[in-house]
């Protein structure tokens, strides 16, 4: 599943008054996440996002993404249920004087959907399964 969320960070939206989006994803794994900053932000417009009240990316705490015409691709490995599948972006601006609009994509793999090692482990399961029942038989 794919998620597009865009982000308006205002003149007003200081770090004392960030926008903060909110966004609901399906329960699943969160295996990529692209932010995408316009051209003209002139690094002052800054993007964190957070797992409720956990900062997911960047994955230093208290640090923050922030760039002009660049596309930020960050790989990541997050499963969560319907119980914790709230995220926020938060956005603030240091001194701009327009609307910078920043967008963040989000992609989500269902649950199920199985990811590579669990394909291999139900695989190995499955070959043991049946190596076991062909000896039986001999």
């Amino acid at each position: 599943m794919h998620y597009a969320v865009p982000v308006t960070v205002l003149p007003a939206n200081l770090a004392n008054n960030p926008v903060i989006v909110p966004v609901h994803l399906a329960a699943g794994t969160l295996t990529d996440v692209n932010i995408i900053f316009p051209p003209g932000c002139a690094r002052l417009v800054n993007i964190q996002i957070y797992h409720g009240v956990t900062q997911i990316l960047p994955t230093t705490p208290e640090t923050y993404y922030s760039e002009d015409s660049k596309e930020i691709h960050a790989k990541e490995y997050l499963r969560f249920d319907t119980g914790s599948n709230l995220f926020y972006v938060v956005g603030w601006n240091v001194g701009t004087s327009y609307q910078h609009r920043v967008h963040v994509y989000f992609d989500v793999r269902a649950v199920e959907e199985l990811d590579l090692p669990e394909t291999l482990m139900m695989m190995t399961e499955v070959l043991a399964t049946l190596t076991n029942r062909i000896e039986g038989y001999y």
